[in-house]
């Protein structure tokens, strides 16, 4: 299994990198890969009625993101739409961690446009029919 993959930190300084599973297993491996103890896992997805949930974990001096999504019978859009719906938590995140109380709206619009197309770019499966 490829080793997954994570987002700069170019667009805005800071030290949240994001990356994106679609599976339990993938979830727990990265967790291991991260040094995280197995009795400290969180579930993959926080509820049963939840389709994704963001994880926010430290890894060394890095501040990590981990957005688990649950394989569906979705659309591309759907699937796109769901990302874009967690992506919005992250940046939420990001904006405490570098203490912006009110960023213009471009500046907040294109952060968010850096976040998602940079985990499609890296995560393809998210476009593709299943």
């Amino acid at each position: 299994m490829a080793r997954n993959r994570y987002t700069s930190t170019t667009l805005i300084q800071n030290t949240v990198r994001c990356t994106l599973v679609n599976s339990k297993k993938k979830f727990q491996k990265e967790l291991d890969r991260l040094g995280i103890d197995s009795s400290q896992y969180p579930p993959f997805i926080s509820n049963s009625s939840a389709s994704a949930t963001t994880y926010f974990l430290f890894s060394g001096d890095d501040r990590i993101a981990i957005i688990c999504m649950r394989k569906g019978k979705w659309t591309p859009a759907q699937r796109v739409s769901l990302l874009a719906h967690e992506v919005m938590h992250v940046w939420q995140d990001i904006k405490k961690d570098i203490g912006e109380d009110s960023p213009s709206e471009e500046f907040e619009a294109y952060a968010i446009q850096g976040i998602i197309q940079e985990l499609l770019e890296i995560n393809t499966w998210v476009l593709k029919m299943k």
